[in-house]
């Protein structure tokens, strides 16, 4: 499996070479070209900006809410794919092959 891997990358990596990357100089517009660089600011009074700021009771539930949404998503995206019988076909099928 790992020598067809590598042959297989031995093939490609010859043609991947070939090509041609774009330089990041093509790729901004005269405008971006043109434009200032952006201004480094204190990060200080932003943060105190949103420090002053209040959430509700009912912006605080929805927050949770969907925080609680999003963690079982992702608990359904931890499950396996395949069954552990299916996964032992697969294997043998793969052990049996030369």
């Amino acid at each position: 499996m790992v020598r067809r891997a590598l042959a297989a990358l031995a093939l490609v990596a010859p043609v991947a070479a070939c090509g041609s990357f774009p330089t990041v100089e093509d790729s901004i517009t005269p405008a971006g070209q043109a434009a200032p660089f952006p201004m480094i600011v204190d990060l200080d009074p932003l943060l105190a900006e949103v420090s002053e700021t209040s959430t509700t009771p009912e912006t605080a539930a929805t927050v949770e809410s969907r925080a609680r949404r999003a963690q079982s998503r992702a608990a359904g995206l931890r499950r396996p794919v395949v069954s552990q019988t299916e996964r032992e076909r697969l294997e043998q099928a793969v052990a049996d092959r030369p």
